[in-house]
C-alpha cells in the first residue's frame, strides 16, 4: 500500500475513534463492528462529509483490524446507497415555522432537550455535530441570550481554537433554560445517543408529512441560514454566525438555500399541523 493511501486510511480510522469514545458507540460485547461502524457512516452523510471520507473509514477499519474482512456489510451497502443520492447539504431548508412546529412537538411529547436543540440549532445554523456535543458547562446565559461554546468544530480544529455563537432567539433561549434546569454541567444538552437523536427527528418529520429524502438534521443549518439572511440583509453577518471560513463557499451554500426555500410550498394540511405544534412552545 501507498504511503499517501496508508495515511488516508488512518486519519479516517483516528476520527471515527474519536466519534466512538466521545458517544461510547464503539464495538463491544452487544455491539457489533458493523453496527457501530454503520452509524457513524450515517452521522458523516449527515454532516455533509464527504463519501471518500466514509470509503477511507471502512477500508481504512479493514486494513488496520483485518478479523472486520467481510464483516461490514451493512456499512458498506449505506456507502453503496449515498453513491446513488444526493449529498446532504443539498436536503431542503426548513422553514422558521418548521423548526417551531417540530420543537413544540418534541417538547409536548416530554423532549425538552430535542425541542432546544432544534430551536438552538436552526438560531444560530449549528451543525449536527455541534449540536450534539454541547454540553450545560458550555452554555452561559444571559438576560435574553445564551452563548454558546462550541468544541471540536470544524474550523476550529484547523485553527486549534473553540468557536463562539450568541442565541439570540427568546424563545430558544427559555426552551435551553427548561431543557437544561436539572442536568449537571458536564452533561450533554441532547439525552440520546446521535443514532437515537436522528430516529427522533425523523418522527417528527414524519408527524407532518415531511419527506425523509427531502429533509435532516442538516435542514436546520440551511434553513437557518436562509431565515437569518432573510432577516438581516447581510452576508457579512451570516457569514460569521455561521462560521464558514471562505465568502465564496457561504455565498454559493446560501444563494442556493434562499433559492429553494422561495420556491418551497406547503400543504394547508401541513401548515395547520405545524402551527399548532408550535402553540406547544408558548
Amino acid at each position: 500500500m501507498q504511503p499517501v493511501v496508508r495515511a488516508r486510511y488512518l486519519a479516517a480510522v483516528q476520527l471515527l475513534l474519536q466519534y466512538w469514545t466521545l458517544f461510547s458507540n464503539a464495538p463491544s460485547k452487544s455491539r457489533t463492528w458493523d453496527e457501530s461502524s454503520a452509524e457513524y457512516i450515517e452521522h458523516l452523510y449527515a454532516e455533509g462529509d464527504s463519501l471518500c471520507t466514509a470509503s477511507d473509514t471502512l477500508a481504512g477499519i479493514q486494513y488496520m483490524y483485518g478479523r472486520t474482512m467481510g464483516h461490514l456489510k451493512e456499512s458498506w451497502k449505506l456507502t453503496a446507497i449515498w453513491r446513488k443520492v444526493e449529498p446532504p447539504r443539498r436536503v431542503l431548508p426548513f422553514l422558521p415555522i418548521m423548526a417551531l412546529g417540530m420543537a413544540g412537538a418534541a417538547l409536548h411529547m416530554g423532549m425538552p432537550d430535542m425541542a432546544a436543540l432544534i430551536l438552538v440549532g436552526f438560531n444560530v445554523f449549528l451543525r449536527t455535530s455541534e449540536m450534539l456535543t454541547l454540553r450545560v458547562c458550555s452554555i452561559l446565559f444571559h438576560k435574553n441570550k445564551a452563548s454558546l461554546t462550541l468544541h471540536e468544530t470544524k474550523t476550529g480544529k484547523r485553527k486549534g481554537i473553540d468557536e463562539r455563537v450568541t442565541v439570540t432567539s427568546r424563545l430558544a433561549v427559555q426552551t435551553l433554560k427548561v431543557a437544561v434546569a436539572k442536568m449537571s454541567p458536564a452533561d450533554l444538552v441532547s439525552q440520546r445517543s446521535p443514532y437515537a437523536f436522528r430516529n427522533v427527528f425523523k418522527e417528527l418529520l414524519m408527524l407532518f408529512d415531511l419527506g425523509l429524502t427531502e429533509y435532516n438534521v442538516y435542514s436546520l443549518r440551511r434553513g437557518g441560514a436562509t431565515a437569518f439572511f432573510a432577516q438581516s440583509g447581510s452576508m457579512d453577518k451570516t457569514m460569521v454566525t455561521g462560521r464558514w471560513e471562505h465568502s465564496t463557499t457561504a455565498r454559493i451554500y446560501i444563494n442556493e438555500a434562499t433559492a429553494q426555500a422561495s420556491e418551497m410550498r406547503l400543504t394547508q394540511k401541513q401548515t395547520c399541523l405545524l402551527h399548532e405544534a408550535a402553540n406547544y412552545l408558548k
